[in-house]
């Protein structure tokens, strides 16, 4: 029988890139986004919670990005990411999955020249906060948790971060420049 594996956030960048590529012969997948597409057994937060489905693993990936490009304000990323966080509790609850994967963020450290999983959190940051009170919750499940820590989104459409930058200049055949006093990348 085919293990049943639910992605939040399966419209974004890395949830589409899981959804895509997990083996569909192995798992039968779902996703959740803002709008329904029952072909692909994708659904809203509503619709998921009213199918009679269970799920061996809950990944979670969705969320409101802080990237400085997004015109929301920070308070309202905030609580559009807690929101999420809230329904995808509810899921997790409600469908009894034994497994959780979280794709949380690197953000959730205090900027430091050397970062660690000792390093203090970040307590000013709204985006972070999100993070790692939504951590703090899953911690709390008897369920078996796992916290991944991203430090950059990276694909084709991503801004923002040294991979795509590197890509991107390559691909326009400039002259590539890994570290200078003006260009620093610290997202991964």
């Amino acid at each position: 029988m085919k293990k049943k594996i639910l992605i939040i956030g399966s419209g974004g960048n890395i949830g589409q890139y899981i959804y895509n590529n997990l083996d569909k012969n192995k798992y039968l997948i779902f996703g959740i986004e803002k709008e329904n597409n029952l072909k692909k057994n994708i659904f809203n937060f509503k619709k998921i919670l009213k199918k009679n489905i269970s799920f061996d693993t809950i990944i979670h990936a969705a969320g409101v990005n802080p990237t400085k490009f997004s015109k929301k304000k920070n308070f309202k990323k905030y609580n559009e990411n807690k929101i999420i966080n809230d329904n995808c509790l509810k899921i997790i609850n409600k469908k009894k999955s034994n497994k959780v994967i979280f794709l949380s963020s690197f953000s959730v450290y205090k900027k430091n020249k050397y970062i660690n999983e000792a390093s203090n959190l970040e307590n000013n940051n709204l985006y972070a906060k999100s993070k790692i009170e939504f951590e703090q919750q899953l911690l709390n499940l008897k369920n078996s948790v796992y916290i991944l820590r991203l430090c950059s989104v990276v694909g084709l459409g991503t801004k923002n971060n040294w991979l795509t930058e590197i890509y991107n200049t390559v691909q326009n055949n400039k002259k590539v420049i890994l570290f200078n006093k003006n260009n620093n990348f610290n997202n991964c």
